[in-house]
């Protein structure tokens, strides 16, 4: 029997018509209403419905005894039986697809899937699909088996369904039905499907009452269909009865009714702002305008948003409240389970050190710390810089580099925290998982005290409740069947708790203001109302894309559609706005131009249902440019940055004066300081780890007597080869990570051509002298007041007695000795740089026309005047260039080098040398080539930096 409609009107909000129509014809005394069931959309609005008629019943000072309020999912129960949990579907479901090989399902799997070794990480990931699917379809009563019989049907004239890959998929499901029999096991899915005949009202409920529920599952109706030829089933719609050709039976809206029905929206209402934070400040200027907190429905569909609102309002002391909860994987206690399970999972170098960076385990590493206190930032870098080093792909490798490391006495601080990590996940990896991750954590978090009254430990325990439960579906006879490793039993683990969310409950400590999802916010009944996220996508909400299920099919198995739902919120928005069409109420809907990430997103559809004469208007207005709506400040920082003081070096290396060159103040940050960059992401060679391969193997040729005056090429090549090769081995162990293996074959083919250069050397007359050639022997040389050190490439001799300095560079593009040592005085700095500056050097062509030239380097000229008096004035310098272009390998000299260019280096060195005793690192430069410290800086290195730690300026 059909139910009957009640058409309420819609000049109020639902939750006072709702309540009117229940409290209909009471006059006095208690009021009972335990004999109705009442169906509401959320678990937010059934409160809200309790609430209305408490205070109704306290008005009249009297009681109500409630009906029982529940949203539609109330009705999809079992009978009382237990099924599987959703971990045992998982691993069940995956297991099916294991055994009957992805070959054996085409056109389910992709052909790489096919091809490559299917495991158990593969399954459960297609497992999670299929069983989503499931659970999607069980809202029509319908199995996979069901809904391929139908879309043969719908679409017997073509396959646009993919029947070839639902037929696949119904064979996974038989075959995963037959297993749970066989097992004698429920599954959630069918029971769900088997509802409508399974569902038995509770005692004494009477009647049955739909209010304001816009959108019931079909599965909800087909279950209130059956109890509808027991029980009376009303059905209160939230619209004027000259509506009531507009909704179905149940109280759903019609198509054809509501899509491109004009809603009354007023330009006054819509607001466009730029980002997700300008639509929290919309809110909290109507609040700061003396809105009263409790007068204010927010609504909030775009979830983007809610942070920021979330943020506003504390700082406002009002405290927000999202009835539909919040996700725990922002949560500290999230993220150390799911870092130990993707450890456990992968172990890999990645999940080692997010774990190793997980503030609740460093506490426990401090806490392990007998005899001193654990200097974590020391821990920290250490692990950047054994990852810089050896780029560890594993646990196992990071482990065994970090024990080789402490044997030296070095990083010991990273040895421990890896060696106690080790014995703290090792039982996970014994039979008995879920009791050891419990007894892990319990080690893990036993010094920390947790107190009720604080908040933040409150959520702690709200957390670690709520994770609790998927934990303990892991301890299952059907999993430990199943899954037999740590990792997989890890990987499933991980799955698990990424879908779970907590719902807190409302304090009851006002202020507080609700922000609420669309469903929600129909029954908000507060006099004003203001919607934020109003784009598309996000209201009306759609589904693009589905794997199994585009919009077509959903339509043709009765499953909720896009159709649908944008006919059920062009309804919804109507009647939210209707409900506050009178003098004092005040509407506000606003939308984003652009996401959080500046993806551009589109206004909803819903605000071009307008009238035809105004249509053109709006769409100008809300695709136009956006006006910011507040005053927002452009960025600054809250503090400038103050560099430590410290004293200048009482030494330098020759490649220093380049540093200092470039700017004074990154060389006091880099040679003063010590600060270098660093971070533990490193994927490949950097350019100085590739130079250093060709450098060391370069060097170890010109060391070894048995093989540098060779003169046969490919010798000289499989040399240089074998000891790239060996440096490599050295450097990454023996499985050499491949994007380090494919820069090793560039390498070689550097070296060999490299190879083909010196044979030609050697042919030449010439012979290696000296290999990385340390001034003073490593001690240094007293020059202008400091000490000065160095280490030469290499100097080579010709038979005549002629002497040269080499130095490798393995540029990608060849540059000149002169052109990165001088570059040409821009006319800017003309003024900072007069002649007779002693980083300037004039040079003179052989047309006699003067060039201004300034200093960048001094390494090869410097070497020069450091080693004349030794190896004669007729010394050469120059570079042995290494390029990507192999065929461009040579021995670049330069020459001629006059004399006073020598004397102008010399000047130059001895300026900055006193520039660096007197303390001058200031001003800095702005622009340079390849800065390291460029992540410090915000609108330039002066504009962040406080300078009262220098004495002077250049």
């Amino acid at each position: 029997m059909p139910p009957t409609r009640h058409f309420l009107g819609w000049h109020q909000p639902i939750l006072k018509l709702g309540t009117d129509h229940l409290t209909g014809g009471w006059e006095g005394g208690p009021l009972d209403l335990s004999d109705l069931l009442v169906v509401v959309p959320t678990r937010q609005s059934a409160r809200r419905l309790r609430e209305q008629l408490a205070a109704i019943a306290a008005k009249r000072q009297t009681g109500v005894l409630p009906p029982l309020t529940v949203p539609p999912e109330y009705f999809i129960a079992s009978s009382g039986v237990s099924p599987i949990s959703r971990a045992e579907s998982l691993v069940l479901m995956a297991d099916v697809l294991l055994k009957l090989e992805p070959r054996r399902l085409p056109n389910l799997f992709p052909a790489q899937v096919q091809t490559a070794s299917a495991d158990l990480h593969w399954a459960l990931g297609a497992a999670e699909q299929l069983c989503d699917l499931r659970t999607l379809l069980a809202e029509t009563s319908l199995s996979i088996s069901d809904a391929a019989a139908r879309l043969a049907e719908a679409f017997a004239d073509s396959d646009r369904h993919g029947p070839d890959r639902w037929q696949e998929m119904e064979m996974v499901e038989t075959h995963y039905l037959d297993r749970l029999e066989k097992l004698g096991l429920n599954d959630a899915t069918l029971l769900r499907q088997q509802a409508p005949q399974a569902f038995t009202l509770p005692a004494g409920i009477r009647r049955i009452l739909l209010i304001g529920v816009p959108d019931p599952t079909p599965l909800a109706i087909a279950i209130l269909e059956n109890l509808a030829e027991t029980v009376p089933v009303e059905v209160c719609i939230h619209a004027p009865q000259d509506l009531e050709d507009c909704f179905d039976d149940w109280g759903r809206p019609n198509e054809d009714s509501w899509t491109g029905r004009p809603i009354q929206i007023r330009d006054e209402h819509v607001v466009l702002v730029p980002k997700p934070q300008d639509q929290a400040r919309q809110v909290v200027k109507l609040l700061d305008a003396g809105l009263p907190v409790g007068d204010l429905a927010v609504g909030v569909p775009d979830e983007e948003v809610t942070p920021h609102l979330e943020r506003e309002l504390n700082q406002r002391a009002l405290k927000a409240f999202n009835p539909a909860g919040r996700p725990v994987a922002g949560h500290a206690f999230f993220h150390l389970l799911t870092q130990i399970g993707r450890l456990l999972a992968t172990d890999s170098y990645e999940a080692a050190s997010a774990l190793l960076r997980n503030p609740d385990l460093l506490d426990y590493l401090t806490a392990k710390q007998t005899n001193a206190t654990l200097d974590t930032a020391r821990l920290l870098r250490q692990l950047d810089k054994l990852q810089n080093a050896h780029l560890p792909p594993t646990f196992a490798a990071l482990r065994r580099w970090s024990q080789q490391a402490s044997k030296d006495g070095r990083m010991t601080e990273l040895a421990a925290a890896v060696a106690e990590l080790d014995q703290l996940l090792r039982p996970l990896n014994a039979p008995g998982f879920v009791k050891s991750i419990f007894q892990t954590l319990e080690t893990i978090y036993a010094n920390r005290t947790l107190n009720p009254s604080v908040e933040r430990d409150r959520d702690f325990v709200q957390v670690a409740t709520a994770l609790c439960e998927p934990l303990f579906q892991l301890d299952s006879p059907l999993i430990e069947s199943i899954v037999d490793s740590a990792a997989a039993r890890a990987d499933l683990m991980i799955r698990l708790l990424g879908r779970v969310r907590i719902y807190p409950e409302q304090t009851g400590n006002h202020p507080d203001i609700d922000l609420e999802g669309w469903l929600e916010l129909h029954w908000n009944d507060a006099p004003h109302l203001i919607l934020t996220g109003f784009n598309e996508g996000r209201i009306p909400d759609s589904v693009v894309g589905h794997p199994f299920l585009p919009d077509l099919a959903r339509r043709a198995l009765g499953l909720s559609h896009n159709s649908r739902r944008l006919a059920r919120d062009a309804y919804l928005l109507s009647a939210m706005l209707a409900s506050r069409n009178h003098e004092g109420s005040l509407c506000r809907i606003v939308l984003g131009k652009t996401s959080a990430r500046n993806d551009v997103i589109k206004p909803s559809r819903l605000l071009f249902f307008c009238p035809d004469d105004i249509l053109a208007e709006r769409v100008q207005r809300l695709f136009g440019e956006v006006h910011q709506t507040a005053d927002t400040p452009p960025w600054n920082r809250a503090w400038k940055l103050c560099p430590q003081a410290r004293p200048a070096p009482d030494h330098l290396s020759v490649t220093a004066f380049r540093d200092y060159l470039q700017c004074p103040f990154r060389f006091y940050l880099k040679r003063v300081l010590g600060m270098t960059p660093l971070n533990d992401r490193k994927a490949e060679l950097d350019s100085m780890d590739f130079g250093n391969i060709c450098h060391q193997a370069l060097e170890q040729f010109a060391k070894d007597q048995s093989i540098r005056n060779s003169a046969d090429t490919a010798e000289i090549a499989d040399y240089l080869s074998a000891q790239a090769d060996m440096l490599a081995r050295t450097t990454f162990g023996p499985a050499i990570p491949t994007a380090v293996f494919i820069q090793l074959e560039s390498v070689k083919q550097r070296l060999r051509a490299a190879a083909r250069v010196q044979a030609d050397l050697r042919a030449q007359g010439w012979q290696i002298l000296h290999a990385e050639y340390k001034l003073g022997d490593g001690h240094g040389v007293d020059f202008h007041g400091i000490r000065l050190k160095g280490v030469v490439d290499r100097i080579d001799r010709h038979a005549n007695g002629l002497v040269r300095i080499l130095d490798y560079k393995t540029f990608d593009t060849p540059k000149s000795p002169q052109d990165t040592h001088l570059a040409s005085l821009p006319t800017a700095l003309a003024d900072q740089f007069p002649a007779g500056h002693w980083a300037r050097w004039d040079l003179t062509n052989s047309k006699g026309k003067t060039k201004p030239m300034l200093w960048r380097d001094l390494q090869l000229p410097l070497y020069l005047t450091l080693l004349r008096d030794r190896f004669g004035p007729e010394i050469q310098c120059g570079y042995f260039v290494l390029p990507k272009a192999v065929s461009d390998t040579k021995i670049d000299l330069w020459q001629p080098l006059p004399w006073d260019l020598i004397q102008a280096c010399e000047t130059c060195a001895a300026g900055v040398i006193q520039a660096i005793a007197s303390g001058v690192f200031w001003p800095p430069s702005e622009s340079v080539h390849f800065d390291d410290f460029e992540s410090l800086f915000f609108h330039g290195a002066a504009d962040s930096v406080d300078s009262s730690f220098v004495n002077g300026e250049p």
